[in-house]
């Protein structure tokens, strides 16, 4: 092979290697971000029944919520941002292994259907495992969010002599609207990316048909 077909080789290997730290590096974070919600309403179940909901208590489950609202946030924007870069390395390993397969080595022409289409995979992927865990990710967010503004409700009846109650209206209207608006930016910047990659792509194809 010539120093070029080496070097596009191993690219090839290193490129791969990549997708897979971000694949796994994806995996790791939802997995942490499940299992930190999960604590998070184990920690606050036993605190609530042990302490309740006055003073000093009722502060600290207050925070405890918003403090793993933040975290359960900052995650979801990680994880957007880690698909964005997996599906760049991807479409490059994609468009080697097209340019590797036209040239059809060893007569081998591709009939499993590899994927060796450049454009692919989309950033937003509606049937793909990553999309669906980012729902999930922000939908438990959500859930925290919502949690946070119930113990709010609490916390402020109780400091005024009232019986503990929660507004369940205020409670739910703000579990759909901080689902809407974390699931709403991942998809508006997701697009956004997108729309920057296929521009990039097209400014590319222009110079090298010039």
């Amino acid at each position: 092979m010539s120093v070029h077909e080496d070097l596009l080789v191993s690219d090839f290997h290193e490129c791969f290697a990549q997708m897979r730290h971000y694949d796994d590096g994806f995996r790791d974070v939802v997995k942490f971000g499940f299992e930190g919600v999960f604590a998070v309403i184990t920690g606050y179940a036993f605190l609530a029944g042990k302490y309740g909901f006055a003073d000093w208590a009722g502060v600290g489950l207050a925070l405890l919520t918003l403090l793993a609202t933040l975290m359960g946030s900052l995650l979801v924007i990680w994880l957007a941002r880690n698909r964005v870069y997996y599906a760049h390395v991807c479409r490059y390993v994609n468009e080697i292994r097209s340019a590797y397969i036209s040239a059809v080595p060893g007569g081998v022409s591709n009939k499993a259907g590899m994927y060796v289409n450049y454009a692919r995979p989309l950033i937003f992927n509606p049937a793909s495992t990553q999309t669906l865990q980012v729902y999930f990710l922000s939908l438990s967010t959500a859930l925290l969010f919502a949690g946070f503004v119930g113990t709010c409700s609490i916390v402020h009846a109780v400091g005024h002599g009232s019986k503990p109650t929660v507004n369940w209206c205020w409670v739910i209207l703000t579990f759909l609207l901080f689902s809407a608006i974390e699931v709403g930016g991942v998809l508006i910047y997701w697009a956004h990316k997108e729309k920057r990659m296929n521009a990039q792509r097209s400014a590319s194809s222009g110079k090298s048909g010039a």
